[in-house]
């Protein structure tokens, strides 16, 4: 019977290295490292999630002042006051240069 095992625990440990990664899953396991890691995915997530909600939300803010501002200049125009010329708005696709001293 021992004769029969060894065999058995080189082609388990040492083979493709399979046995190994079980044995190394199990040890994670226990030291509590799959938890840790599950909990860091789950704070990357609720961070994701967060960010996207407060995208949404001042993408509608956004929308709603605009259309404010139009029914504003609308009912200027209509009352004979010429409305103030639109503001220059910053592109926010790249990073402002530096300025030269």
């Amino acid at each position: 019977m021992p004769n029969d095992f060894l065999p058995f625990l080189l082609a388990f440990f040492g083979a493709g290295g399979a046995g190994t990664m079980l044995v190394k899953s199990f040890l994670d396991w226990r030291s509590g490292k799959v938890a840790a890691e599950k909990e860091e995915n789950r704070a990357a997530l609720r961070v994701a999630r967060q960010a996207e909600y407060r995208a949404e939300c001042e993408a509608h803010n956004r929308r709603a002042m605009v259309e404010y501002a139009a029914e504003l200049r609308r009912i200027m125009r209509e009352n004979g006051i010429d409305p103030p010329p639109h503001p220059v708005l910053q592109t926010c696709f790249e990073p402002p240069k530096p300025q030269a001293p």
